[in-house]
């Protein structure tokens, strides 16, 4: 699959463009967030070298069109989170993630972002499907998931391991705020 490596997405309050290596300090800095990877355990307690190398092999995937990721950002150039639609590792699904920066939880961004990546996917691929997976314990991705139209596949000991079906219609009923 070669996805479109030249979309920059528009929310009502964002802008996303793809990461680019200008972004890297900025999405350090919410790496670093307390909490920010507590329902993330392969990615806790990395060094920034390791963080780094995380970012560099996501713009890689960028290059060789097997992913896309964006980072959000307000009207004033302020960093709201960052979205990807990328390989779930050692599979060919494809999985939809968001991190959003606490200061900007519980105001409707992640679903608002999460919406307008999903909706890129389908202008471009239109059909497959999309995987979401999120702890058991993080109900609020849960719930940014179901607004936008994601059903729950399967509960994991750990995980709910969620899929939308890209040939199905949008739903605007599922509209809201969440983290």
């Amino acid at each position: 699959m070669n996805l479109n490596a030249t979309a920059t997405l528009r929310t009502s309050r964002t802008t996303l463009k793809l990461l680019a290596p200008g972004d890297f300090e900025e999405i350090l800095g919410l790496f670093h967030e307390p909490d920010t990877f507590r329902f993330i355990p392969h990615l806790q307690q990395k060094t920034m070298d390791e963080y780094r190398a995380v970012l560099a092999n996501r713009l890689n995937q960028i290059a060789s069109g097997i992913a896309l990721h964006w980072t959000a950002r307000t009207p004033a150039g302020e960093l709201v989170g960052v979205l990807n639609y990328s390989p779930i590792s050692e599979t060919d699904r494809m999985q939809l993630g968001f991190q959003i920066r606490s200061k900007f939880h519980r105001q409707g961004y992640a679903t608002e972002l999460a919406r307008a990546v999903v909706e890129h996917v389908r202008t471009q691929q239109r059909t497959g499907l999309v995987y979401g997976v999120c702890s058991i314990e993080h109900i609020a991705s849960a719930t940014v998931l179901e607004r936008i139209g994601f059903r729950l596949h399967e509960q994991r000991s750990d995980v709910f391991v969620y899929v939308l079906d890209l040939e199905d219609n949008p739903s605007s009923s599922n509209e809201g705020k969440s983290s």
